[in-house]
């Protein structure tokens, strides 16, 4: 009977310790993507700035390209626009189909979001300073998330343990 509350207790603190793992890693998760978001807007200025190339054919490279598997709405953007959706609406539904699988928070998305409904609506220049600027945003951002893991990461595992720790002790 004994060894059974011990294989419980260590099983609720080790559920406990995951809990917090868990949340951690989504932290550690929103500052890749927010980073890999970074990367595909300097990868978007550059070939706008020096190819002009049209945006169906850069979202359809990035599709192909592994350095862009964090952002799940570039392969649906790319799929829209290969069936005939304008940009503005490919990229919005692609985001709205791939909000439940990124760890962004809802203020990444907004910015994220005004990306999608400016790119594309003027000129090489105006597109240009649209991206510089998502770029600006998202790298604060960016930056913002890097401080919450440092600062929080630590603390949720921690905290998980303890949680699953004292719980174990009331088993026992």
């Amino acid at each position: 009977m004994m060894i059974l509350r011990f294989s419980g207790a260590a099983a609720v603190a080790l559920c406990g310790f995951l809990a917090g793992k868990l949340f951690a890693d989504r932290l550690k998760a929103r500052r890749d993507e927010l980073e890999s978001l970074c990367h595909m807007a300097v990868y978007i200025s550059t070939q706008i700035r020096y190819a002009c190339r049209p945006l169906d054919e850069l979202f359809e490279e990035m599709r192909r390209e592994s350095g862009f598997w964090k952002l799940p709405f570039v392969a649906g953007c790319s799929l829209f626009m290969a069936g005939g959706k304008a940009f503005p609406e490919a990229f919005r539904k692609s985001l709205e189909q791939s909000k439940s699988r990124m760890n962004l928070w809802e203020e990444d998305f907004a910015v994220l979001e005004s990306l999608g409904r400016e790119l594309g609506a003027s000129d090489t220049e105006g597109q240009l300073k649209t991206l510089a600027l998502f770029q600006e945003k998202i790298a604060r951002r960016r930056d913002e998330a890097i401080e919450e893991y440092k600062k929080n990461g630590a603390i949720y595992q921690k905290l998980g343990f303890l949680a699953g720790l004292g719980l174990a002790v009331l088993i026992l």
